[in-house]
């Protein structure tokens, strides 16, 4: 099955030191480039939007192989994988990790260098 929609950006995943073994490696693949759309700005701003994980879950349809291990290390819990597998929104998902993001926040200020 063709897995370009409406994208106008196009990649192919390569293998190398730091992508080991892409599930899609070597296959063009379709999607939204974040290096210039949102901008860089914006997204620091605002943080990592979900809802790009989550069009890029549905549109590979390739499975829980899209989630490598390190997925839950980047994130440090094991449930949005869950969530999204299961077929929630990134605002439902938002919610439910809003809580542990806070307390997150409170522990590492005391490991900090500099004011954020």
């Amino acid at each position: 099955p063709s897995m370009k929609k409406h994208y106008d950006f196009a990649f192919t995943p390569q293998w190398m030191p730091e992508a080991h073994r892409p599930p899609l490696g070597g296959r063009i693949c379709y999607g939204v480039d974040l290096r210039t759309s949102p901008s860089d700005r914006t997204l620091v701003e605002t943080g990592f939007d979900l809802h790009y994980l989550i069009d890029a879950y549905r549109t590979l349809n390739i499975g829980e192989t899209f989630f490598t291990p390190f997925f839950e290390k980047l994130i440090g819990v094991d449930y949005p994988r869950k969530m999204i597998i299961e077929g929630h929104s990134a605002a439902y998902i938002s919610k439910r990790w809003h809580d542990d993001v806070e307390r997150f926040r409170r522990f590492r200020h005391s490991y900090l260098l500099y004011e954020e």
